[in-house]
C-alpha cells in the first residue's frame, strides 16, 4: 500500500506536470474510487442493476484514462474523452438509473461543469461548458415532464442515502 501511495506521488501528481495534468490524475483517481464506492453502496440504494455496472465502468475506464495519459502525455485528449464519455453520456445514463433529482446525481453535474471549466482552455473551454449545462438542464426537465423515465428509489432512506453519498463523493473529490 505504501508503495502505491508513493507511487501516486512520485508519478501521478508530481510537480513536473502542469496544473491540468495534475488536476487530470487526482480527477481519475478520485473517479475510479467514487465509482467503486457507488457500485457497492448501490447495493444498499437499491441503485439498479445497471447503475452498478454504468459506475464501475466509469471506474474501469478512469484507470485506463489515467494509465494512457501517463504513458502518452496526450492529456487533452484524455480530457475530451472524460468530457464525452462520463460527464456527457455516462452520467446522464446514471442520473435517470438512480433517482434522477431525487438524489445524489446533481451534485455530480456540478462536478462535471468545474472539472470542464479547470481542463479545458482556448475555444473548447465555452461550448463545452455550455452544452454540459444546457444537457444537465434539459435532462432534468426530461425527468420532470417523464417521471416515469427515472429509476426512482423505493424510500426516503434511499433518496437520503444517495444525495448523501452523492454530495460527500463530490465534496471529497474537489
Amino acid at each position: 500500500m505504501i508503495i502505491g501511495i508513493r507511487f501516486m506521488i512520485d508519478k501521478l501528481l508530481n510537480r513536473g506536470l502542469d496544473f491540468r495534468g495534475r488536476l487530470f490524475n487526482v480527477l481519475a483517481i478520485a473517479g475510479m474510487m467514487i465509482c467503486i464506492t457507488i457500485s457497492v453502496c448501490g447495493f444498499f440504494t437499491n441503485a439498479g442493476f445497471w447503475n452498478i455496472i454504468l459506475n464501475l465502468a466509469s471506474a474501469v475506464l478512469s484507470f485506463c484514462l489515467l494509465y494512457y495519459s501517463n504513458k502518452s502525455g496526450k492529456y487533452q485528449l484524455c480530457y475530451m474523452i472524460t468530457i464525452t464519455i462520463v460527464f456527457l453520456f455516462l452520467f446522464p445514463i446514471l442520473f435517470f438509473t438512480a433517482g434522477g433529482y431525487h438524489g445524489g446525481m446533481p451534485s455530480f453535474f456540478v462536478f462535471a461543469v468545474l472539472f470542464t471549466v479547470f481542463m479545458l482552455k482556448g475555444k473548447k473551454l465555452l461550448p463545452m461548458t455550455i452544452i454540459e449545462i444546457l444537457l444537465y438542464t434539459a435532462i432534468c426537465i426530461v425527468a420532470y415532464i417523464y417521471p416515469q423515465s427515472v429509476n426512482s428509489f423505493q424510500t426516503e432512506q434511499e433518496v437520503l442515502m444517495d444525495t448523501i453519498i452523492g454530495f460527500t463523493s463530490v465534496s471529497l473529490a474537489l
